[in-house]
């Protein structure tokens, strides 16, 4: 996230030449930095370790975190600091080695890690998930283009809605919330409903609690909660991903 925030200054400074020269130089660093550390498969480590005998990457499995973070990082410096073929070529070889080796067709999102049979999610592997794929449908075009939005869907839908990371969803996120006379007249008619036909009043209150069908709940009907929950992210959810 550090190159993203170097491309932001390098993009907004507009009248401050020095700093933006500064962030640029950095940016283009970085990623001069992760190109020349990506394994032969397209992967990038979870870290890297600096030592005298030179750069030591993490043992551990490779990550959706680092492969996501890793194009992103190399697609700001690709669109603000050098319109160089090498940088997207980079971007695009760790996408492919995400979709060979971190992609649960079974699923239908991306492992955690390589070889997770169980995969936990967070803010940090979902944001830059989302963030990678945003930024690589940009810069493809036609058919690529569609390709890379057709797992950008499918991943925020499966992680993002279904799974439950999303607690819960206001008018902003396209939920529509009723006002309180409008909800208090629905949960009349639900109660009088209860007596003349249960299933319709459950189907009614099903509609109510999520209107657009997406599986986010509005924040009243989040369940197992007394007074329901705000609309914002649980701290993990975690999905079978075989």
């Amino acid at each position: 996230m550090a190159m993203v925030a170097l491309a932001n200054a390098q993009h907004h400074l507009h009248d401050m030449k020095k700093p933006r020269q500064g962030a640029r130089k950095m940016l283009m660093a970085q990623a001069k930095f992760l190109m020349n550390q990506q394994a032969p498969d397209g992967s990038f480590a979870d870290g890297y370790a600096l030592t005298d005998g030179g750069v030591e990457p993490d043992p551990g499995p490779k990550t959706l975190h680092a492969q996501a973070s890793a194009i992103r990082g190399l697609l700001a410096a690709y669109q603000y600091g050098s319109k160089s073929d090498a940088l997207l070529n980079a971007a695009e070889r760790a996408y492919a080695f995400m979709n060979e080796s971190l992609w649960s067709e079974q699923a239908g999102t991306y492992r955690a890690a390589v070889g997770a049979n169980r995969s936990t999610y967070n803010g940090y592997n979902f944001g830059a998930t989302l963030g990678a794929l945003r930024e690589l449908a940009i810069v493809r075009e036609g058919d690529a283009r569609a390709a890379v939005v057709d797992r950008l869907d499918r991943f925020f839908e499966k992680v993002g809605q279904r799974s439950g990371l999303q607690l819960a969803e206001i008018g902003h996120t396209g939920e529509p919330i009723p006002s309180l006379a409008e909800r208090e007249k629905m949960m009349q008619k639900m109660k009088s409903l209860m007596h003349q036909d249960p299933a319709k009043a459950r189907q009614m209150k099903r509609k109510m609690a999520d209107s657009d069908s997406d599986g986010v709940p509005k924040p009243p009907f989040v369940a197992g909660t007394k007074h329901g929950a705000a609309p914002v992210q649980a701290e993990s959810v975690t999905l079978e991903t075989p």
